[in-house]
């Protein structure tokens, strides 16, 4: 039996219907947990729900094309024995059964069911495995349906429900938006389990599969109306304020969020300009808008104003035409006063001829109307230029042309039937190519300078750049998503998404409390705050479901784009999740779509993860080394394949000392080290022959040695010339030396060259670690005289 035995294939034919041990497990147990409560059968459920979850386990000792049920019995007695099988058995509330007779002997009939158990077996399995509802109707059809399935629709009514696969096609180029869509798939199980007669069976990576009595119609009509309520309650319960940003006349980019949301976005320009004003003023000790005759009410009347509205249809854009606009009266004229208090000298030398002695400039009859007493508003130089750049912030966001709303319907997949309407007729989506394009692209939501001329009509970028650039509802709510839950960055005066990295992580049992259990040892969390990884968002639905958990790993200032370093980082992650969760895949900035906990999947090819000695080496460097960023880094670089060699080097530079923590390192780096152990064992000849020296004199005694039989003579000869050996020392010296001399004989001249090198730079480290054996001794002799 293969030893990651969850991850064997089980289920063969196209790429949706190829299912590992544990996805075909997982569907069948939550079929059965449905058929159950639907049907209320006279045997024991844990008993059922046991049989349905391990009712393929023979598969897992057959050979290809051997019958696997005769297999069940030694199939589950070898599972049994795994830590994998009690996480199962913990996780899904089951009970050890695979001693079970009844049990096992309905695994074994479930493909020729002689009794009532094994019967729902058989259904559950053929629920599972069924590829669409259709396949389940007891019809007229070419392949007729078993006698099991037509006993389940007639005698209970069966034929009234409905088995659905919902799924989403994703096509993105843009791999970020795996983010956006875990969290559309979020949104989309929980509007299911809202709508009445729908029961939510089981998650996939794509989608899910559900129960109901309702039609394809009725089914996408009720889930449309639901979803798009989710969806604005979803988007407006975010960090809306940490997307804000960039020039006010850039604030265009986020008007292609749901139009309901667009209230909230001005109500949180306002506070943003509020804040603004306030901390202009910081050193004149002012402290609240109320202090400078305005309000929050004011200002928000201010941006509902008509006449605030109406600017951008009179060609009046940008912060220099709306100030220059705003601080004249009606007939473009200039008042003294606004002239002297308001304006810059560079304005002020181009209004000769405009500048009249008395008058009331548009901005004060605007605070007016909105309820301000403008002869109670103070620092108004401060105030009315921070007010220009907001009311053009404020217009920005009403400049969208299209008034965007999301239909879930047009993009939804229902047992594979997608709907025709949406697909590109004549301005495809910039990013997929494969939808209508319907809402403006920005770079708010997408990095489309990469992404968006890569459409699948394969156009040149001076192509694209002459057509309108839009994308489809789908793609536009997954990067929508993605900016949210990333936050957004500064590029010049304009926002984009943040494109940090995200280790998106699929398993079963994964917890909110998930860091905390993740780090119980004080060298996994400063690995954790080393690279900023932090807790992104985690979607937990049930524990017994395919999860996802989304966290975000920043940190280039420690070299996180280089592959070495990225692929000892996520190995390192991977395989302390391994050691608490059952972690069945792994994905960078993409959603997994093979079920593999070997492998972290990139969107540009897969990588294995390592676990062995190079991945203690990489966190030793960051948790223990103190070396400056660039320094480790480049340790890491230089010394991942010979990591002794650098941890050698670490000493060296860092006069660190060797601590028990490092002696359990060391036992485990010694194993996988064939120099180490020769290395060891010439500084065991100084440390027993009582020539160990340090600083300067650190590893003295190893001159002349190079690698050769004669050298390690002359080591052992300069050492066994002290008279104050005792003869018990003496017997050892030698006993090592012949053990040694035999070794060196038998090596080539390339690796006694090897040696000689890798043993000068290794001496400070062994002298460390001979000196804390010898401290270490001393102190338990001094213990046991104590005693």
């Amino acid at each position: 039996m293969e030893k990651n035995w969850l991850m064997k294939q089980v289920k063969y034919g196209n790429s949706e219907s190829e299912l590992t041990f544990v996805e075909h497990a997982i569907r069948t147990f939550h079929v059965g947990k449905y058929l159950y409560e639907q049907v209320n059968p006279k045997f024991d459920r844990k008993e059922f729900l046991y049989s349905c979850f391990f009712h393929d386990v023979g598969k897992l000792a057959a050979r290809p094309g051997e019958p696997h049920t005769p297999r069940t019995r030694e199939a589950l007695r070898l599972v049994a024995q795994t830590r994998e099988y009690e996480v199962i058995i913990k996780t899904f509330d089951l009970n050890d059964l695979s001693q079970n007779a009844r049990v096992v002997r309905a695994i074994e009939r479930h493909h020729d069911s002689d009794d009532e158990l094994s019967a729902y077996l058989s259904m559950a399995d053929q629920i599972a495995s069924s590829e669409n509802d259709e396949s389940l109707k007891n019809r007229l059809k070419e392949t007729p349906i078993s006698t099991l399935m037509t006993y389940l629709n007639e005698t209970h009514g069966f034929s009234k429900k409905h088995f659905y696969y919902i799924r989403f096609y994703s096509f993105s180029k843009n791999e970020l938006n795996a983010v956006g869509r875990l969290f559309l798939l979020k949104l989309l199980y929980e509007t299911l389990e809202q709508i009445p007669d729908m029961t939510l069976l089981y998650e996939t990576l794509n989608g899910c599969r559900i129960a109901t009595t309702l039609d394809v119609v009725s089914l996408k009509k009720a889930l449309s109306t639901s979803f798009n309520n989710n969806l604005a309650k979803f988007i407006e319960s975010q960090n809306l304020e940490g997307i804000l940003g960039g020039a006010p006349d850039n604030y265009s980019q986020f008007t292609n969020l749901p139009r309901e949301i667009k209230p909230r976005l001005i109500e949180l320009t306002v506070k943003k300009y509020m804040e603004d004003i306030i901390l202009s003023l910081k050193r004149k000790k002012i402290e609240r808008i109320d202090d400078l005759g305005l309000s929050f009410g004011i200002l928000m009347n201010l941006s509902k104003l008509a006449e605030v509205s109406q600017l951008p249809k009179k060609g009046i854009k940008g912060i220099n035409k709306t100030q220059c606009h705003l601080f004249a009266n009606e007939n473009g004229l200039y008042p003294k006063w606004v002239v002297e208090t308001l304006l810059e000298e560079k304005k002020k030398n181009k209004l000769k001829g405009k500048i009249i002695d008395d008058g009331t400039p548009l901005i004060e009859k605007f605070l007016a109307n909105a309820g301000a007493d403008v002869s109670k508003i103070s620092c108004k130089k401060e105030v009315y230029n921070k007010l220009s750049s907001l009311i053009v912030a404020i217009n920005s966001l009403r400049e969208s042309t299209i008034d965007f709303c999301f239909n879930i319907e047009d993009y939804l997949a229902v047992d594979d039937e997608v709907s025709l309407e949406k697909l590109a007729k004549g301005n495809s989506c910039a990013n997929c190519g494969a939808f209508e394009g319907e809402v403006e692209l920005t770079p708010f939501a997408f990095e489309y300078k990469q992404h968006a001329k890569e459409t699948l009509f394969k156009e040149t970028e001076n192509e694209f750049r002459k057509r309108e650039k839009v994308v489809c509802g789908l793609c536009q709510i997954e990067a929508v998503f993605n900016a949210l839950l990333c936050g957004t960055k500064l590029e010049g005066m304009q926002t984009r998404v943040d494109t940090k990295t995200h280790l998106i992580i699929c398993g079963l049992g994964i917890e909110e409390a998930f860091f905390e259990e993740l780090a119980p040892e004080e060298p996994v969390r400063k690995l954790i705050d080393r690279f900023k990884i932090t807790k992104q968002s985690v979607y937990v639905k049930k524990n017994n479901d395919l999860q996802f958990l989304v966290m975000s790993l920043r940190g280039i200032e420690t070299g996180l784009e280089n592959v070495v370093i990225r692929r000892f980082l996520f190995s390192m992650v991977a395989t302390r999740l391994k050691q608490k969760f059952l972690i069945l895949a792994l994905g960078v900035n993409k959603v997994p779509t093979s079920i593999d906990d070997r492998i972290v999947q990139f969107n540009d090819g897969d990588m294995p993860i390592i676990d062995d000695i190079r991945t203690d080496f990489f966190a030793y460097v960051y948790v223990d080394s103190h070396l400056p960023s660039r320094q480790q880094r480049d340790v890491v670089l230089q010394y991942v394949e010979r990591p002794f060699v650098g941890v050698a080097q670490i000493f060296k530079k860092g006069h660190l000392k060797y601590t028990i923590e490092m002696e359990r390192l060391v036992q485990k780096m010694s194993k996988e080290d064939e120099l180490f152990a020769i290395a060891d064992q010439m500084w065991e000849m100084a440390r027993i022959g009582l020539s160990l020296e340090s600083r300067r004199n650190v590893g003295s005694f190893l001159v002349g040695f190079k690698g050769t039989p004669e050298s390690i003579d002359l080591i052992a000869n300069r050492l066994l010339k002290s008279s104050s050996l005792s003869a018990e020392r003496r017997e050892q010296i030698i006993k090592i030396h012949e053990g040694l001399r035999n070794i060196l004989g038998k090596m080539s001249e390339k690796q006694r060259t090897r040696l000689k090198d890798y043993v000068q730079k290794t001496k400070y480290y062994f002298n460390s670690k001979k000196f804390y054996e010898v401290k270490s001794k001393g102190e338990s002799r001094e213990d046991e005289s104590t005693e």
